[in-house]
């Protein structure tokens, strides 16, 4: 534990040493400083000076020490301040949010599909639903550590492959979905989801090994109940 020392000097000399913690020399004078202290940490230093030579008393270096004790303690709660907001975000981002692949859960892409609906007429937002065929095999064959790169690789496949405006989610398991809005025909979502699945079909590199993941994707859009609602796409 460090201990909190104030330090009086009466005069203080031009010198060597002054030159390199300063970079300027010291005019004759007095100074009174304090450490500002948190547990091991020094945070930093109250310094007063003055060009009056014995200027600081016992009782000035008592005020010092008390205003730096005053300091610590609001830079250390400003600290935790700022950890326990650090927290409330890394849970929240926790609980809609995919560990795996990072990318947004189902909760969260749920609500995300609610608010385009709200502020959107129906007609003009879609879902894409993406199922991932083999998946299985994949992990019986060459184990869930390569699974997960399989994974990993698709939602960063998914996110290049859809428009900045998209919403890219893992719905969990080996499906992942994304929202798309301003919507005006069915070639808007398909266009879409042609991409997406051109790049999932694509292989991936586990090591030394090329996996191929066959994939099937599914066309929702708002308002509708013809077969783009239920449609699945296939050989895109």
């Amino acid at each position: 534990m460090l201990e909190r020392r104030p330090l009086l000097s009466g005069v203080a000399v031009p010198g060597e040493s002054s030159r390199i913690i300063h970079q300027v020399e010291w005019e004759p004078g007095s100074a009174v400083q304090a450490p500002i202290v948190a547990g091991d940490e020094v945070l930093g230093v109250i310094s007063l000076r003055t060009r009056a030579d014995n200027a600081y008393s016992a009782t000035d270096v008592e005020v010092l020490e008390t205003l730096a004790a005053l300091a610590a303690t609001a830079l250390h709660n400003i600290q935790l301040v700022g950890e326990l907001r650090r927290s409330r975000e890394a849970l929240a981002h926790q609980a809609y949010h995919d560990a795996l692949t990072t990318l947004p859960n189902r909760a969260h892409f749920l609500q995300r599909v609610g608010l385009a609906l709200s502020r959107n007429p129906p007609e003009s937002v879609a879902v894409l639903v993406l199922d991932l065929d083999g998946f299985k095999e994949v992990n019986d064959s060459l184990g869930h550590s390569a699974g997960d790169r399989v994974l990993v690789a698709i939602a960063s496949r998914m996110l290049n492959s859809a428009r900045g405006s998209d919403a890219v989610a893992r719905l969990g398991g080996d499906e992942f979905a994304v929202l798309i809005e301003g919507v005006v025909t069915d070639h808007d979502a398909i266009v879409v989801a042609s991409r997406v699945l051109r790049a999932a079909r694509e292989p991936i590199s586990i090591g030394h090994t090329q996996v191929t993941v066959d994939a099937s994707i599914g066309i929702a859009r708002g308002g509708f109940s013809n077969t783009v609602a239920t449609g699945r796409i296939v050989g895109i």
